[in-house]
């Protein structure tokens, strides 16, 4: 119909899916790489060929990229980057990903977090920090995984002693603290 040569399209959705864990929809607290990997396709204006991107990207880079796309620089307070191929320099460096699952916070968007999985992807590893669920007794639980040697997630390296996990953990938890300050 020619609808696309002068239109942009972009699908995309909240979150992935894991079947081959036996979990469907949002029945789990889990942030395994099958539910954090969104989809995410863009059809430029006239495009007839498929560019594929392997670079870590977020949905909080969509904001960006449609920015540029429209002209306008994207304010201060936003988060992501424009989606590669559409930069126009390269990242000087690999960035982190990071993600927040909070629907069982108590009150409403605008309280702390309190009951929450987060995750942080850093040069390749993930670290993932579930608190706040009665299911923990109070207790916290952390995953580390090496996304190159192990993207199935089978071998938790997490350990309180081991340097690596420390500094992720910490990381984490300051990146959590800033989200927090307007609410607490």
């Amino acid at each position: 119909s020619g609808l696309l040569e002068n239109t942009w399209l972009v699908v995309t959705s909240d979150h992935g899916e894991m079947f081959e864990r036996g979990i469907a929809r949002h029945m789990t607290q889990a942030l395994f790489e099958p539910v954090m990997r969104i989809p995410l396709v863009v059809f430029e204006p006239g495009q007839r060929t498929r560019k594929d991107v392997y670079d870590r990207t977020s949905a909080a880079d969509i904001l960006p990229t449609l920015m540029r796309w429209s002209g306008m620089s994207a304010p201060d307070w936003v988060e992501g980057q424009v989606l590669p191929p559409y930069r126009y320099t390269e990242l000087t460096r690999a960035r982190d990903i990071y993600a927040v699952m909070g629907h069982r916070n108590p009150g409403d968007q605008r309280a702390p977090l309190r009951v929450a999985s987060t995750m942080l992807i850093k040069e390749g590893y993930k670290l993932t920090y579930y608190f706040g669920y009665p299911e923990l007794d109070g207790e916290e639980l952390y995953e580390l995984y090496n996304l190159d040697q192990d993207p199935q997630e089978l071998e938790n390296l997490y350990s309180p002693t081991d340097g690596l996990s420390r500094e992720l953990v910490e990381e984490l938890k300051q990146a959590i603290a800033r989200a927090d300050e307007p609410y607490s």
